[in-house]
Order: structure tokens, then C-alpha cells, then sequence
């Protein structure tokens, strides 16, 4: 399968972006992390802009020799409801309720980026959830 040929057959997610960060969407291909990421003031158009990146990606990939994963198959998660229940500390409630209205979204929603991010870190082996480094940076988060 050629590298083309595989970019065609990953999934494509979009995401608001948040209006302190410009607005618009963000569209990626998950399996791929952020190799190539597009963005537009529509889905539709951060859509266009993720596949405008695709050429350069593929002719990167081609010259440094490496090769992209083969796509995933059939949605593996069709047996699951998208639904969790889960308990948290009242303060760590209390911040994600902070940082989802300074963020401008709803704390569903920055639930599920948060543990995306940090679930996408995990399976590609990076760390993820480092401690911020200095006081100042405790109490940005604090506030």
C-alpha cells in the first residue's frame, strides 16, 4: 500500500479550537498524532487544509525512507457507549470546572481532550502528566 494510499484510509478528527487560541478547527489524523495538522474557520475547511499538507508529508516520509503505519481497521470501539462515570477529588472538580470556562468549552468536552492528549501520548511511549516546574507555574494554574 502505497503512502497515499494509506492517508486515505485514516480517520480524520476535528476539533474546535478555542477562541483565546484564534477560534476555527483543528483537524488531524489520529493515528498519525501531529505529523500534519489542518485548520479553517469551518470543519470543512480545516478538512481542506489538513489534506493541502498531505503531498508534503508523503514526500517526507518517502525521502527519509520511513514508512507510515498501516490504518487502523474496523473501529475497534464499536462495542463501547462513549460513556464513563467517574469519581475525582471535589478540588480536582473544582479546577477542571475552572479551566474549562477559561478555556470557553464545557468540562466534558476538555475532559475527553485532556485524557485524549494524554492517551495519545501513552500509546505513541512518550510521558505524559510531567509536574510544572516552578512556582510560578503552580500558581498560573492556581488562579
Amino acid at each position: 500500500m502505497t503512502p497515499q494510499e494509506k492517508i486515505a484510509a485514516y480517520r480524520v478528527t476535528v476539533r474546535p479550537v478555542a477562541e483565546s487560541d484564534g477560534g476555527g478547527f483543528e483537524a488531524v489524523f489520529p493515528q498519525l498524532s501531529r505529523m500534519v495538522v489542518g485548520y479553517g474557520a469551518s470543519q470543512a475547511d480545516a478538512v481542506e487544509d489538513l489534506m493541502a499538507g498531505v503531498p508534503l508529508l508523503v514526500e517526507s516520509v518517502v525521502e527519509a525512507g520511513e514508512t507510515l503505519p498501516d490504518p487502523d481497521g474496523e473501529a475497534v470501539w464499536k462495542d463501547y457507549s462513549g460513556r464513563v462515570t467517574l469519581r475525582l477529588p471535589k478540588s480536582l472538580h473544582q479546577l477542571l470546572d475552572i479551566l474549562a470556562e477559561r478555556e470557553g468549552t464545557s468540562l466534558n468536552t476538555l475532559m475527553a481532550t485532556l485524557l485524549q492528549a494524554g492517551a495519545t501520548s501513552l500509546s505513541a511511549g512518550l510521558p505524559f502528566g510531567a509536574e510544572p516546574s516552578s512556582a510560578k507555574s503552580r500558581n498560573r494554574l492556581a488562579s
